[in-house]
């Protein structure tokens, strides 16, 4: 394996929040996307399994190539390691001669370490300020760079807790059955959860006092502590839990530390004016926040040469962050595509012309870049007969700016479509983050078929667990009937992995 100071991409991958994420066993979370320029521009992603992919008592990766302008093939070593606050390699995995080709992952899912370990009895050494650190060193098998790359991502897990008061008026005749609700809503004034307190069913006086919830099915997981609250504002801790998605109905019902008896015992203490009062703080993830690149640096790693950072360029991901200056460079960019001036060539759909310029076209798509070297053929026009108005308008658009506005899901679907065929590939990612961000029960079998024949193995794995999650409603579609007609093998795909479950 290679000696640090010979590798040529190093990945730095920050996650904040870490402790507090939903997935179960099998399912991933995927960091941002490292473009190795130096690597014959590969580009890469880890993939970290937080409850393993097949035995849940472990945290395990894997390491996938994007399809990318690289070559078919590449063969590579690499290390992984976890990171400790300062810096220290806590864990580390290393892998010799592997091949990777476009579009695929390495082999088998890794484990990087137990799970108990990292967020139990050695969560302050792995989890630092609530973050997990993974770096990944890469260098190809048969040559180098004169110079090594190191770029840093972060994704962040978005926290949202809520707090509440709820006042129980006349506790004193509160009878079994009886029901008090109580109602958790969104600043939209969408509810985001149902909450009714009511009394165990016994023929004794001392009665448990027991929580229902039910949760917005697009809440992941969520905790609740509550509190009692006696006549002076002081709160006592008397019960908490965490509920998994996995939950039918998304319900769950837990007790409270309390019984009826013991507080009408002391109702001088709690019962001001035959009220019981409670206090609950609650927190759920919401997904996630931000994630992008945030630093890349270079450094030579000749050995004539003393190691040394010889340049280093911060970035922030243009899609999540904006500095004032980027958005003046997007308006004017925007403004010259709109107005066409010096625009020199043009895309034609039946009898629709977009102007545009030469240079655009050929620095953001690999397919317009091949047509306009051989421009003797085609003249001053290209022809995309194959796109609507508003899909060649929009692409157009984020080739200019790199911005996506008012995208709604078929938009969505359609770019991702054009994408593909033109050889947009940051433009083909970002669409396929807002098919993976909107899919539901009615798009998930359209977004399955296509995934499947534009060979994104990324969104098709996403739609098949997907479809497996909800495998009862899905099956019976209508939407997985179309499925069945069309691409009987890749029904059968999907149908074997949830009898392998």
């Amino acid at each position: 394996m290679a000696h640090d100071e010979e590798y040529e991409y190093i990945m730095e991958w920050s996650i904040e929040n870490y402790n507090y994420f939903w997935h179960n066993k099998g399912e991933n979370l995927f960091s941002p996307i490292f473009a190795a320029i130096l690597m014959e521009n590969t580009k890469w992603r880890l993939i970290l399994y937080p409850s393993g992919d097949e035995n849940d008592r472990n945290i395990s990766y894997k390491l996938y190539r994007e399809v990318d302008e690289g070559p078919e093939n590449i063969v590579i070593n690499y290390c992984l390691e976890v990171l400790g606050k300062d810096s220290s390699a806590l864990k580390t995995k290393c892998m010799f001669k592997e091949t990777f080709t476009k579009g695929l992952y390495s082999n088998n899912p890794e484990c990087l370490a137990e799970k108990k370990q990292i967020m139990e009895s050695e969560r302050n050494i792995f989890l630092p300020i609530n973050s997990l650190t993974i770096l990944c060193k890469i260098a190809r098998n048969d040559k180098r760079s004169i110079e090594s790359e190191h770029v840093c991502a972060k994704t962040v897990i978005n926290i949202e807790k809520r707090s509440f008061k709820w006042a129980v008026q006349e506790f004193k005749s509160l009878l079994p059955y009886r029901r008090i609700p109580f109602t958790v809503e969104s600043p939209s004034k969408a509810t985001l959860m149902w909450f009714s307190l009511f009394l165990s069913e016994t023929e004794h006086f001392d009665e448990t006092i027991l929580i229902d919830v039910t949760w917005d099915i697009k809440i992941k997981y969520c905790g609740f502590k509550m509190f009692l609250v006696d006549n002076e504002g002081r709160r006592n801790e008397c019960g908490q839990r965490v509920f998994w998605n996995d939950m039918p109905e998304n319900r769950g019902i837990f007790p409270l530390h309390l019984t009826k008896k013991k507080l009408l015992e002391k109702k001088d203490f709690y019962l001001k004016e035959d009220v019981l009062s409670l206090y609950c703080e609650c927190f759920f993830p919401r997904g996630i926040s931000l994630e992008g690149i945030v630093s890349t640096s270079f450094e030579l790693t000749s050995p004539q040469t003393k190691r040394a950072i010889i340049r280093r360029v911060p970035q922030i991901n243009v899609l999540k962050n904006l500095s004032d200056d980027n958005e003046d460079l997007i308006e004017d960019f925007e403004a010259l595509y709109k107005d066409g001036f010096l625009s020199d060539i043009e895309l034609c759909s039946g009898n629709e012309y977009f102007p545009a310029h030469t240079v655009v076209l050929c620095a953001r798509s690999q397919f317009f870049r091949t047509i306009i070297a051989n421009e003797m053929k085609i003249g001053k026009t290209i022809d995309v007969s194959d796109l609507d108005h508003d899909t060649i308008n929009r692409m157009l658009l984020y080739m200019y700016t790199g911005i996506l506005k008012d995208l709604n899901w078929e938009s969505a679907f359609r770019l991702y479509q054009a994408s593909q065929k033109y050889k947009i590939l940051d433009l083909r990612y970002k669409c396929g983050e807002i098919l993976r961000d909107q899919i539901c029960p009615t798009n998930a079998c359209e977004i399955l078929l296509l995934a499947d024949k534009l060979k994104d193995f990324f969104i098709k794995k996403i739609a098949q667990e997907y479809i497996i999650s909800l495998e009862k409603q899905m099956f019976k579609s209508k939407e997985w009937k179309i499925v069945m007609e069309n691409n009987l093998d890749l029904a059968a795909e999907t149908m074997h992995k949830f009898w392998c479950l």
